[in-house]
């Protein structure tokens, strides 16, 4: 009897001992205890199906496979590359073979590879599209194309970045990495109307510890980073924002998840703090699909750092806005081709100027924080700095046209797998042009470990004998606004910044603008 009290006893204190342990475990958690549970729903992709890890690549194929097998009629998988370590990179096609004019719509997950919900979200939409009936009618307006795992090195070992150490992310124009080409290349062949990319962002960000005593977290579930570039024409801005954005927001509400658009928590040198709210670099997908012409939109689940802490409702969140973006286009079919065409005609006609500098507004607003020392959400009202509401501080004329000297090779190569149309000259022909002269250079280290040449130009007007061989890019085309952001020596990713055009003090470029009244003739290769 006394040697079984012992054992009940022992048994207590082990229960005990436990119930410490895994509230400490709770307790360090990047969330806190005020962080919402999960959906109850089941999630039917190979995450779900194992206690630990998330979805790797063998898995992946078998579950696309299994899928696919038996609506041949609807999708079918198509192998767009190869990953830097030599796996294959799966795109499905989703479309039912009507004749309908249609929407095409891209979206990708896994760019970045320990953003695990932006890869298992995906499947999770492509389970619904291919099993439930309801969404059938979908596909007699919609064509999709889906890279559900676009850094699949990185994602195997729930890295950022690519099997070279590169974040595929900043490797928009630079184009070093294979995946870069691979997607690249596809999605310029698709020339998809609306274009969606799927990250998770860290909201214990190392920046908050400047803005507050205690330690604060980034609440929201979802964080919208639709592009603030100005050089994508202006009603794709309004589209987005008006309908695709709030339609999102609606939805997400709906089901208890809340969103903010995407902010970063600066802090200056005086010690003052502001929130950076949006972006507009063309370094980043959404600006870059942006210059082609779509509606563009990159999604950032709150998930960096959770394992697989609230993974269900991470996954349910990007579910949630595919199927948003899906809906939404079906039912306004019409309103999207007809804007993304006027934004086209509007590129094409060449009547805007080139913005070469922007400045975002500045007004002050309260954003929520959870303080994870005392277990609740805080308001705090801060500066704004919003590149979603940028204006033009500097512009410059659109040219009718670039000519690149027969050196400029690789660069013209790069703007084809950006989808670029590019004519050679047959004979030699005298020009009148633009020629930039770089005034000054200077490399820096910006923070994505890249050192850039920012350089300074002076524009002169000249007539130019153009050797045979010469390149003519012209800008009338539908990706105009690549190769102005890429070819204008100033711009934050073009190929000179980069360094893939080299351009030192007294150059001169071999990079020419063609004005409106030149004459080419048209005698190409």
């Amino acid at each position: 009897m006394k040697k079984n009290l012992q054992n009940i006893v022992a048994f207590i204190l082990i229960l005990m001992l436990m119930s410490v342990s895994l509230s400490a475990q709770h307790n360090t958690s990047p969330l806190g205890s005020a962080v919402k549970t999960d959906p109850d729903i089941e999630i039917l992709t190979p995450a779900f199906s194992k206690e630990l890890g998330f979805t790797n690549y063998n898995e992946l194929i078998t579950f696309l496979e299994t899928e696919t097998e038996n609506r041949k009629d609807l999708v079918k998988i198509e192998w767009i590359g190869e990953s830097g370590l030599g796996k294959k990179i799966p795109a499905l096609i989703l479309d039912n073979g009507s004749e309908d004019v249609k929407i095409k719509i891209w979206m990708q997950g896994g760019l970045h590879g320990n953003e695990p919900a932006s890869s298992e979200g995906l499947l999770m939409f492509i389970h619904y599209l291919i099993n439930e009936s309801e969404a059938d009618t979908l596909f007699n307006h919609l064509t999709l194309m889906i890279v559900p795992m676009a850094n699949i090195d990185g994602y195997e070992i729930q890295s950022r970045y690519s099997a070279s150490g590169a974040d595929l992310n900043r490797d928009q124009t630079r184009l070093l990495e294979p995946e870069t080409v691979f997607l690249k290349r596809a999605f310029a062949d698709f020339s998809p109307h609306i274009a969606i990319d799927f990250h998770e962002y860290q909201p214990t960000r190392t920046s908050l510890k400047d803005f507050s005593e205690n330690k604060l977290s980034i609440p929201y579930d979802v964080l919208f980073l639709p592009s603030g570039n100005l050089n994508i024409p202006q009603n794709l801005h309004k589209i987005t924002h008006d309908l695709f954005l709030e339609n999102a927001k609606t939805g997400l509400e709906f089901e208890g998840l809340s969103s903010h658009y995407y902010f970063l928590p600066e802090t200056r040198k005086d010690n003052t703090r502001y929130l950076k709210m949006g972006g507009s670099s063309p370094r980043s997908s959404s600006s870059s699909f942006g210059l082609s012409n779509a509606i563009s939109i990159l999604f950032e689940v709150r998930g960096i750092g959770l394992g697989k802490e609230l993974f269900k409702r991470r996954v349910f969140s990007t579910y949630l806005l595919a199927k948003s973006v899906t809906e939404t286009a079906y039912l306004n079919n019409s309103r999207v081709i007809n804007e993304v065409n006027k934004a086209i005609e509007l590129t094409m006609s060449m009547n805007e100027g080139i913005v070469m500098e922007a400045s975002p507004a500045v007004y002050k607003d309260e954003v929520q924080f959870l303080d994870l020392d005392k277990h609740k959400i805080i308001n705090m009202e801060l500066e704004i700095e919003d590149d979603n509401e940028s204006s033009v501080v500097l512009s410059r004329n659109r040219p009718s046209g670039y000519i690149l000297f027969p050196e400029c090779e690789e660069i013209v190569n790069r703007l084809k797998i950006l989808g670029l149309e590019i004519d050679t000259l047959k004979v030699a022909q005298k020009v009148k042009l633009e020629s930039y002269t770089i005034l000054s250079s200077g490399v820096k280290d910006p923070d994505d470990k890249f050192a850039v040449n920012i350089v300074t130009t002076e524009l002169e007007k000249i007539k130019k004998l153009c050797p045979a061989g010469s390149f003519f890019v012209s800008a009338r085309q539908k990706n105009a606004n690549l190769a102005i952001s890429t070819l204008e020596p100033e711009m934050a990713n073009g190929f000179v910044r980069y360094g893939i055009l080299p351009a030192n003090s007294g150059d001169e470029l071999p990079i020419y603008r063609v004005l409106k009244n030149s004459k080419i003739k048209q005698l190409y290769y």
